[in-house]
């Protein structure tokens, strides 16, 4: 939950790069 926070305070574009890490992470 914490990262998926973190996600939405970035850009789209670093959130987006971030859900792809985590996305396959998972």
């Amino acid at each position: 939950i914490k990262e998926i926070g973190k996600v939405e305070n970035m850009p789209k574009m670093e959130g987006r790069q971030m859900v792809m890490m985590i996305g396959p992470a998972k």
